[in-house]
Parts: structure tokens; C-alpha cells; sequence
């Protein structure tokens, strides 16, 4: 706390120094060259000094920017006067992220990161030319230029590779991640957040740990999968509080709170956004302030308490403002706008939503843009502008459609059947609300199937109406007639929409029946398979071979093991998922008793991914075993040499990678020896772990991978590896 400012003051000598150097060389224009001189001594204006002001200047961008950019000013002074070049590039790098972090002049930032990478250019320095690529890169996604703020991250990112920088490669690997998050291409954000937290643990960092799986769980929130997020939130919350990172807390604070939002637990959510709202405070994280106010209001509008609501809303939007942070700034004028609409402000929700699509333009937020058209639409409709209001809806239904934003289109959608039925255009209202019905499906929410049953009915009400214009019948019988069908299709929509809900909720109830009858299905198939009657029979018949034989020790050692193995067994075979611990001892065991029954010294190692957490992490049991017994039995057993079994785990695209690899003869050469047992025992190990894996991905609702390969057909050698890609959990211990 007290060395920044020491330094500050020592520093600051060395400036009042340096503008007294400077007033006499105004005084006297004819000594420079001395004045010059003796500045140099007066301040020991080397190398050193100059890093040292660079460096204290990077330290203080954040707490104190006042200080770091007068720091950085007094460097670059010193750099050009003795001609140090790095000193002059690493000056410019401090005055654009001093500049970049006060948010309040990115053009100012851009200048300087230009003015140092040109230096760092001629130098060939790859470190000062990768915070230059990294702070462009920041730069443009403050702007809201995603794909620009890409192209400069790969850039750092090759460049921190050619020096093999660590944290650099972390934060770039970090950056991009959040880039495609925020693109929804979350394919390419898991891989490059696996990077991430891999590098993080190369370097043994807990704070880097923590936030890749902080970002890690936005992925799988931004995804749906509630489940995941709330598990690694948690991870990095331990992490963080272990670390006493008042920073870190906060941050994972209001991802629980975002949780609890979600769930519509809004006391809850209420409750951990003011946990970490002081935290921010404290810290001067203007950013996650305002982002937190933000939060606040989502739930007081949620709970329809406005006046509350906008108070946060205008709070976030001052500090975005500070910033000068144009997305941030467009947000908030949006929710500002929402919150009048439902006040009946209208006036002013059309001054807000105004202003924020004219930001959203400038700054080329097209996602923002189709919700704020549909908004602009809704306030011209409560001021009666039928005309621009529905030239609004169309435009925010079409961008919503382009950028496949279905909440936008779904409201827009709705706005419009409505409207259309409203006056008379009733082919355009039932292809509007179609268009709803189709994105709500999902939800089937009644209203929506009693609104496409009155829309259907109207038309055909319509069609049958001017049918019997054209016959010029009676206007009572039309009423009339029309009266009854009413009734009639209001009936049957009533009907229909009982029918649905009961037979829904069959097929739900049946579905979970039947779901819960397969677990146990596949339970007692898998009991069957790892307590296989003839490895029973051959292990008491060894363990009688001991007593009989009067090997006591090796018998009482034999017996043990396999009670565990037994128990284990028993015990996992109920469970769907079992810590990487447990199934690796499970395993061992099972190997230790296979190696003893036959007397034959085949070796096996496990190969586990240091990144995992064999205490945390979970997989579904006894996956890898029916496939280690075939490896021993009928692929090492039959050889001359030494065997070696090989079990790997290691993570890949959210899932754990399991591999099972033997040197044995191969499956071609085992057959050959006794095929009919090799293939009923292959057959039944494959076709349940199948049924296993196809149930797995049906409960989990993630991709999964089974496949069998004999090293012959890839490597020319013996043998042959099984590969799985199955899902994981994490336990809290």
C-alpha cells in the first residue's frame, strides 16, 4: 500500500527536477548542451531509472492514473534526451492503457499504441508489439467492433507464441473466448477457454485458474446449462476466497446472483448483487459497478417496483457515461426506455429508446438494434404513430430475423399479428402470429395456442363471410351462421387445448417412466458385466489354491482386495457419476487381482490430465473396466512379452477423453485363437456401453464418442486403444 506512494514521491522529484531544468533552459536558450548535461547527472537519468518509472507508471494505471501518466510523461522525457528507445516505447504503451483504463479517450489510446508499436517495430521487440495488439484489442471492443478486436488478438496471440509468454498467452487465449461467447460460436470459445485455464495451470496461477473457470461457466450460461455454470461459479468462488481476491469474489457474486435471476428467485438474486455491489465500490471497478446496477434494475422491473428500478437504471448510466462506454451507454438507454413504457411515460421512453438507437447505429450494435426497433415500435404505438410504428416492428422483425435473435422476434412477431388483425389484414396478422407460435413452441404456452386457434377461426370466419357476400344471402343468416361457428371452433379450440395439455403430461410422466426404467435396465446389465461369474469363480478358486498351498499371506491379501473390488462394485453400479478418484482405485484393484490370479507381470499406468481435479471431477462408473478385462484376457494373455496396459483421461470440448490402450496381440489375432468367446465377450462389453453412451447423451444433452481402434491399421504395432468422450461433473468436497 505504502510503496506506490514512495515512489510516487521519489518520482515526483525527479519531475520538479526535470521543469526546473527546463524553465532555465528557457531562460538562457544559449546552454543547452550543458543544461542537458547536467540534468542527466542531477537525476541519473539511465536505463534503470527510466524502467523503474515505466514500471511504477504500469503499476499505478489502475489506482492512481494521474500518477502513472505523469510517470509515463517524465520516462518519455528522459528516453528521448539519452536516446533509449525501449524507455520511449514502453512510455507510449503506459499513456494508452492509463488512457484505455480511465475509458475516456480510446482515441487518444489508439495514438499512443500506434506511437509505441512503430518503436517496438523498429527494435523487433515481440513482448512491447503483443500489449500493443492486445490494448488495440481492447480498444475496438470498447467500440463494439468484435471481429476488428479478433483480428488484433490473433495477433498478439502469434506474437506471444513466438516468445512462449505465458500470462500473455493466457489473456489472448482469455480475449478470444469472450469474443466468440459473445458471437455464440461456442465451439471455437470452449476451445480457446480450455487454452486458457491449461496455460493458468501451467504457471501455477490460482487468480488466472479461477477466472478461466469464471469464464468458462459464462459459456455454459450463455448455453443454457444452468447446471454447469452454477458448478464452476462455485469453483472459481472457492478458488477466489482461498486466494483472498476481493476482486475475484465480486465477480463470482454476481454470476450466483445472475443464477438465482434466472430461476426467478429474486430475493436471492437481490441478495448477492449487494454483496458484491460494495465490493466494486471499494475497488473502483467502475465497470462491474455498473453492470451491477444494471442487474439491480432487471429485478426491481421484474418484480414491477419501475421507480426503483429506473433509480439503478440512471446510476449504470452515469458511470457507462464516464467511461465513455458506447455499448454500455446504449444498454442503458434501452432499459431506461423499457422502464417508462411501463410507467406510461411515453414522451420520455421516446426521448431514451432514441437515443440509444442512435448510438447503436454509430457504433454498429446490430443485436442491440432489433430489440431497440421493436421497443421505439411499442412507445410509437401508445402515442398513436400507427405509421412509424409499424414500420419500426418490420424493420427490428428483419434484423431480429437476420442476427437470429429469437426473443426480438418472437415480441415483434406478435406486435405485428396484432396489429394486422386489428385492421382487417388478417392473412398478414395469422402469418405473423404463425411466425410466433413457431419460436414459442417450445414454451407452449396456452395463451398462444388459444391465440392461433382465435386467429384460425377468424379467417376462415372472413372467407365463409365473403362467400355468402357473394352469393347475396340474408345479413342475419351470415350472423347468425357465423355466431354458431364461433362457438363451435371456440369449443373445439377449448377441447384441443385440454386434449394437449393432458396428453402432454402422459407423455412427459410416460418418458420419465421409461427413462428411469432404462437406468436400472442398464444398472443391472452393468452389475452383470463387472461381476462376471467366471472372474468370481477363478478368483476363490486362486484364493483357495493359496489356502490349500499354506500361502496364508498371499491368500488373506488376495481375499481383501477382492471384497473391496466386490463392495466397490456394488456400490458404484447405483450411482451416475463417481469422482475420477474412486473409479482410478476401482480400476487399480481390478488389475492388481487380474495380475495375481494369472501370475503374469503385465504393467499398467494411468495418464491423467494435471488439469483435472481427480478429487472434483465425476464420470459415469465402470465404463473402462469390461474393456481392460478383454485386454488382459485376450490381448495380453496370449503373448510372449511384457504387456502394458495404459489408461488415459484428459479433457476435450467441455467433455473428459477416455482411453484405454493395450500392447496386447489385437483383436484380428485373438480372434483367430478362439473366436467365439472373444466375440460374445466383445460383443456384449461394446453393445452395452453403447446403450450407455446413447443414454447419456439423451440425459445429458451433450455430444458423445465411442469408438474402438486396432493400432495395426494407424502405427504398424500391436494392439488396440478404446476411446470414449463422455461428460463429466464437478463435486463439491
Amino acid at each position: 500500500m505504502f510503496l506506490p506512494v514512495i515512489r510516487v514521491l521519489y518520482f515526483a522529484a525527479i519531475i520538479i527536477v526535470v521543469s526546473g531544468c527546463n524553465k532555465n533552459a528557457e531562460d538562457d536558450d544559449r546552454s543547452d548542451d550543458k543544461k542537458n548535461v547536467k540534468l542527466k547527472q542531477s537525476v541519473g537519468a539511465d536505463t534503470a531509472t527510466i524502467n523503474q518509472l515505466n514500471a511504477t507508471s504500469y503499476e499505478l494505471r489502475r489506482s492512481n492514473p494521474d500518477s502513472a501518466f505523469y510517470l509515463a510523461r517524465i520516462a518519455y522525457c528522459l528516453s528521448e534526451q539519452t536516446g533509449y528507445q525501449k524507455g520511449i516505447a514502453n512510455a507510449y504503451l503506459n499513456l494508452a492503457y492509463t488512457h484505455l483504463i480511465n475509458y475516456s479517450k480510446n482515441d487518444s489510446a489508439s495514438i499512443f499504441f500506434r506511437k509505441a508499436d512503430s518503436v517496438f517495430k523498429s527494435t523487433g521487440d515481440y513482448y512491447g508489439m503483443g500489449m500493443v495488439a492486445f490494448g488495440m484489442a481492447y480498444v475496438y471492443s470498447f467500440t463494439g467492433d468484435m471481429y476488428k478486436s479478433e483480428e488484433y488478438i490473433n495477433e498478439c496471440l502469434m506474437l506471444f507464441k513466438k516468445i512462449n509468454h505465458k500470462r500473455g498467452l493466457y489473456n489472448a487465449y482469455n480475449s478470444l473466448a469472450y469474443i466468440f461467447q459473445k458471437r455464440k460460436e461456442f465451439g471455437p470459445a470452449y476451445d480457446n477457454i480450455e487454452q486458457a485455464i491449461h496455460v493458468a495451470g501451467e504457471l501455477k496461477d490460482t487468480t488466472l485458474i479461477a477466472e478461466g473457470n469464471n469464464n468458462l461457466g459464462n459459456i455454459y450460461k450463455d448455453q443454457y446449462l444452468f447446471n454447469h455454470a452454477i458448478d464452476v461459479y462455485y469453483k472459481a468462488l472457492n478458488l477466489w476466497e482461498a486466494k483472498g481476491d476481493v476482486n475475484g469474489i465480486s465477480i463470482a457474486y454476481g454470476n450466483i446472483g445472475l443464477m438465482y435471476y434466472y430461476l426467478k428467485d429474486y430475493p436471492k438474486a437481490l441478495e448477492y448483487y449487494k454483496k458484491k455491489l460494495p465490493v466494486s465500490i471499494e475497488t473502483k471497478n467502475t465497470w462491474e459497478e455498473s453492470r451491477t446496477y444494471n442487474d439491480i434494475g432487471f429485478v426491481h422491473l421484474s418484480l414491477n417496483q419501475y421507480d426503483t428500478a429506473l433509480f439503478y437504471y440512471q446510476k449504470g448510466l452515469m458511470l457507462n457515461q464516464s467511461m465513455n462506454y458506447p455499448p454500455g451507454i446504449t444498454e442503458s438507454y434501452h432499459n431506461i426506455a423499457t422502464t417508462f413504457l411501463y410507467m406510461n411515460e411515453f414522451d420520455s421512453a421516446y426521448r431514451y429508446v432514441s437515443n440509444s438507437i442512435r448510438m447503436g447505429e454509430h457504433i454498429k450494435a446490430f443485436s442491440g438494434l432489433a430489440g431497440n426497433y421493436v421497443l421505439l415500435g411499442k412507445i410509437q404505438l401508445a402515442l398513436k404513430d400507427m405509421p412509424s410504428a409499424m414500420h419500426n416492428l418490420l424493420k427490428g422483425y428483419k434484423l431480429a430475423s437476420e442476427l437470429g435473435i429469437p426473443s426480438a422476434v418472437a415480441e415483434a412477431s406478435e406486435i405485428l399479428s396484432r396489429e394486422y388483425s386489428h385492421t382487417g389484414h388478417h392473412e398478414l396478422a395469422f402469418k405473423y402470429l404463425s411466425r410466433f407460435k413457431q419460436i414459442q413452441d417450445s414454451i407452449k404456452e396456452d395463451e398462444n395456442i388459444r391465440n392461433i386457434a382465435r386467429l384460425d377461426m377468424q379467417y376462415e370466419f372472413d372467407k365463409k363471410q365473403r362467400e355468402i357476400e357473394a352469393m347475396q344471402e340474408q345479413e342475419k343468416l351470415v350472423h347468425t351462421a357465423a355466431l354458431k361457428q364461433q362457438r363451435m371452433y371456440l369449443l373445439m379450440a377449448v377441447l384441443f387445448i385440454l386434449f394437449l395439455i393432458i396428453a402432454g403430461t402422459l407423455i412427459i410422466r410416460q418418458k420419465n417412466l421409461s427413462l428411469n426404467f432404462k437406468t436400472l435396465d442398464l444398472e443391472q446389465k452393468l452389475l452383470r458385466v463387472q461381476m462376471n461369474p467366471h472372474f468370481i469363480f477363478n478368483s476363490l478358486c486362486a484364493i483357495q489354491d493359496y489356502i490349500l498351498n499354506n500361502k496364508k499371506e498371499e491368500a488373506n491379501t488376495f481375499l481383501t482386495k477382492f471384497a473391496v473390488l466386490m463392495r466397490s462394485i456394488l456400490e458404484t453400479s447405483k450411482q451416475d457419476y463417481v469422482t475420477l478418484e474412486k473409479e482410478k482405485e476401482i480400476l487399480k484393484n481390478y488389475m492388481d487381482i487380474q495380475k495375481a490370479r494369472f501370475e503374469t507381470d503385465f504393467a499398467y499406468r494411468f495418464d491423467i490430465d494435471k488439469n483435472i481435479d481427480t478429487e472434483t471431477t465425476a464420470i459415469p462408473p465402470m465404463l473402462a473396466q469390461p474393456f481392460v478385462e478383454n485386454a488382459i484376457e485376450h490381448g495380453i494373455l496370449p503373448m510372449e512379452d511384457k504387456g502394458l496396459i495404459i489408461i488415459r483421461y484428459c479433457l476435450k470440448n467441455g467433455l473428459i477423453r477416455l482411453e484405454v490402450e493395450d500392447n496386447g496381440i489385437g483383436r484380428k489375432k485373438s480372434a483367430t485363437i478362439n473366436p467365439q468367446i472373444v466375440y460374445k465377450k466383445q460383443s456384449l462389453a461394446t453393445s452395452l456401453t453403447l446403450e450407455r453412451i446413447k443414454y447419456l447423451q439423451q440425459s445429458e444433452n451433450r455430444k458423445t464418442r465411442f469408438e474402438i481402434i486396432d493400432l495395426e491399421d494407424i502405427c504398424n504395432t500391436s494392439g488396440t486403444r478404446v476411446v470414449f468422450d463422455i461428460p463429466y461433473r464437478t463435486k463439491n468436497i
